[in-house]
C-alpha cells in the first residue's frame, strides 16, 4: 500500500497483523501472518490489497526446553545456588520463617528466635513442560523445574527442630539458537505447596497437574557447592 496524505498514513499505521501459530515455533517451521484493516476506510480512499495473508518459514528461532535432559548440569549448579539463597534468606525473615517453617501456626501470636538452619538438602527434581496443544493463562509457564528441598531446623519454640519440603520453581526455560540455556535465577520462587509431608507436597506440584503438563521426576541430584 502506498499513502501520500496523512490521513491515508494514519490508515496505514492503523493495521494490525496476526501470526499463527504464535507459540511452539522451531526452526524450519511455517508461519501464517495475516493483516488485519479497516475496510471501510481502505475503501473509501481507494486501496485494495494485494494480499492479507503471506507465510514464511522460521530460519531462526530461539525455543522453550521440552526435556530436563537439554538443561546442563553447570546451569542446575547455578539454579540449586539460587535456590538455597533464596529459602536462607526467606526464612532468616520473620515472617517469612513463620509462614514456611510453620504454616499451621502462621496466626498464631508465636516468636521464633534462635533459628538455626541444621539442614538444607537437594532431594529432587520435577521437570514440567506443557501439553502439546495447551495455552498459558496468567501465571502459567511453558515449562518449570521444581527443585524440592527438605528443610530442617531449630528455633525457640521447637528447639528439637521441625522438618518442612519446600518446593523452589524455576519457570520458561529457553534454549536459544546457540544452543546456550537461558534461566532466569532471580525468578526463582517457593511456591505454595510447602508442606511437612512429602506426598502432599508432590500432589500440590506434580498431580494436580498432571492434565496439563507432561512431567519426568529426577532423583539424582546436582550435589551442593557444585
Amino acid at each position: 500500500l502506498h499513502s501520500t496524505s496523512r490521513r491515508q498514513r494514519q490508515m496505514c499505521i492503523r493495521d494490525r497483523y496476526s501470526v499463527q501459530p504464535m507459540h511452539g515455533i522451531a526452526k524450519g517451521d511455517t508461519v501464517t501472518v495475516t493483516a488485519r484493516y479497516n475496510s471501510a476506510e481502505a475503501e473509501k480512499y481507494g486501496y485494495i490489497p494485494k494480499e492479507t495473508t503471506a507465510e514464511f518459514t522460521v530460519e531462526q528461532a530461539d525455543a522453550y526446553i521440552t526435556e530436563f535432559g537439554q538443561i546442563p548440569a553447570d546451569i542446575l549448579a547455578e539454579m540449586d545456588q539460587q535456590a538455597r539463597d533464596t529459602i536462607e534468606s526467606t526464612v532468616a525473615d520473620q515472617y517469612g520463617y513463620r509462614r514456611y517453617m510453620h504454616p499451621g501456626e502462621f496466626l498464631l501470636e508465636l516468636r521464633f528466635d534462635s533459628v538455626q538452619i541444621q539442614s538444607l538438602d537437594c532431594k529432587e527434581y520435577q521437570f514440567f513442560c506443557l501439553k502439546k496443544g495447551g495455552s498459558v493463562g496468567y501465571g502459567d509457564a511453558y515449562n518449570s523445574v521444581v527443585m524440592v528441598y527438605e528443610l530442617h531446623a531449630t528455633d525457640n519454640v521447637y528447639p528439637d527442630g521441625a522438618t518442612v519440603y519446600l518446593p523452589v520453581r524455576f519457570s520458561n526455560i529457553i534454549l536459544r539458537e546457540n544452543g546456550a540455556v537461558d534461566v532466569v535465577l532471580t525468578d526463582a520462587v517457593i511456591t505454595d505447596a510447602r508442606s511437612k509431608s512429602y506426598d502432599d507436597l508432590y500432589r500440590d506440584t506434580v498431580t494436580a497437574q498432571k492434565a496439563q503438563y507432561t512431567y519426568e521426576i529426577i532423583e539424582e541430584v546436582v550435589p551442593a557447592g557444585t
